[in-house]
């Protein structure tokens, strides 16, 4: 939980939520399939949190089926949940104006081409939410300074290939 922007999780288990009742577990399988494995919420992040809904008056647990408690969202959380859409809304509305050109000019490239570097920033992406969650799980500092070298080596070589390929 820790590698994903603080908040992502509890937003997550609200929208999730508001589709249909569901179990810590089914909301733990839900995100793991969503992301393609690249995270899977851990149950002690999951309950705690579902916990602090209920608590909150955004969820409540709905009828137990074969002792499992499912949770739905209250109105409260219906009304919480469309006021944080609105804020997420306005946050990607500044994110597309500060949006490099990246993902435009992979849209010129042969689908071939343009799939293999989304499959590379995809493998990019999930070993930096993994790196970052083992880190901070197992801190040392000869591993975070290793961490670093690496993020700038890789700045570095991409840099040079920018360079290259306006040059």
């Amino acid at each position: 939980m820790s590698a994903v922007p603080k908040g992502l999780l509890r937003y997550w288990v609200l929208e999730l939520l508001r589709q249909r009742p569901r179990s810590g577990s089914e909301i733990v399988r839900e995100i793991a399939e969503q992301t393609n494995g690249c995270w899977i919420p851990r149950p002690g992040s999951i309950y705690p949190l579902l916990s602090a809904l209920t608590r909150e008056g955004l969820a409540e647990i709905s009828e137990a089926e074969g002792g499992m408690k499912r949770y739905i969202l209250t109105s409260k959380g219906r009304q919480f949940l469309k006021e944080l859409r609105e804020l997420k809304k306005q946050f990607e509305d500044k994110k597309r104006l500060l949006m490099p050109l990246f993902f435009t000019i992979l849209s010129e490239l042969p689908e071939n081409e343009a799939r293999k570097i989304r499959e590379a920033v995809h493998r990019l992406f999930c070993s930096l939410i993994d790196a970052r969650r083992r880190l901070e799980a197992d801190f040392s500092k000869r591993a975070a300074d290793r961490m670093v070298q690496i993020l700038e080596e890789t700045s570095k070589k991409l840099e040079k290939l920018a360079e290259h390929v306006e040059g």
